[in-house]
């Protein structure tokens, strides 16, 4: 694998596991695009709003999130599944870069 491939790779599960913690955090109302936008920015990941509407499809489609598009931006709410993985009471997939857990 290339040494950019590679970096692509890392931003990507980087990107979901952000969006999913967000999601978490928000749990309750949900998180909006632009707030995605801003957070990720914010943690030095420089998305794009395309990159972020990517990321976060592949995680409702791993039933971690789920998207609201019925206004004019989107907004992400937790899943149980979504909740065990950032609570790591379950294994995370490999594609989420969610980091190691150094307590018990």
């Amino acid at each position: 694998m290339s040494h950019k491939k590679h970096l692509q790779d890392a931003h990507r599960r980087n990107m979901r596991w952000y969006i999913l913690s967000l999601a978490d955090a928000g749990r309750v109302v949900g998180v909006s695009e632009t707030t995605a936008l801003r957070a990720l920015t914010d943690a030095k990941l420089t998305p794009t709003p395309s990159e972020i509407r990517e990321e976060a499809t592949y995680l409702e489609r791993r039933g971690l999130i789920k998207i609201d598009e019925t206004g004019p931006e989107w907004g992400f709410t937790i899943t149980a599944d979504g909740m065990d993985i950032v609570s790591y009471d379950e294994d995370c997939p490999s594609s989420i870069g969610r980091p190691e857990k150094h307590w018990d």
